[in-house]
């Protein structure tokens, strides 16, 4: 996708191409070996954008439409390496992501089961703790044990679940889980 093509797009407030539409065609060539640095160069590109609300939500959308008709897998071009390295470039630039972006990688991270890269970036200091992040980070500590802990005792050392006086809905839901995981009543 042109960046002067996104530019255009996301300026224009008559334009009636909008974030939607330009996540519509990028899932509709899911199917393309380039659609991998396609869909995370145009993110990148539109995210901070009037268009990366719709642009997001309706990526989001394309995504998970095609991983339930494809038993539950991303497109071929979302390679473990892919994504290894995307996030490895992202950390190195120190660029900070929107939650919406974050979003995006966390769950394309997830469905690759890279979970020590999430762990890594939901643990960074500069993270905003969202429940987004929350539950991805439990979801791969859960996955990992870390260093043959329990899943509580895993959760329990992760900063980000180490205040028990204002735990969210996700917080609480999350602890629940590692308690059953551990079989503890």
């Amino acid at each position: 996708m042109d960046k002067d093509f996104v530019r255009a797009a996301s300026m224009s407030g008559n334009c009636s191409l909008g974030g939607r539409s330009v996540a519509q065609y990028l899932g509709n060539q899911f199917e393309r070996a380039s659609s991998f640095d396609r869909t995370f160069r145009t993110a990148l590109r539109i995210e901070g954008t009037p268009m990366a609300d719709s642009f997001f939500k309706e990526l989001m959308q394309q995504l998970n439409a095609y991983s339930l008709k494809n038993r539950n897998q991303l497109p071929s071009s979302f390679t473990k390496q892919n994504l290894s390295d995307l996030y490895l470039r992202l950390n190195l630039s120190g660029i900070n992501l929107s939650p919406s972006m974050s979003e995006l990688l966390l769950y394309s991270l997830n469905k690759k089961e890279l979970h020590q890269e999430i762990v890594d970036y939901c643990t960074s200091s500069d993270m905003s703790n969202s429940d987004v992040e929350k539950y991805y980070l439990a979801e791969s500590l859960l996955q990992g044990k870390v260093r043959d802990k329990t899943y509580s005792a895993a959760l329990r050392n992760s900063k980000i679940f180490a205040d028990t006086q204002n735990m969210s809905a996700c917080q609480l839901t999350l602890k629940t889980k590692a308690l059953f995981l551990d079989g503890s009543p």
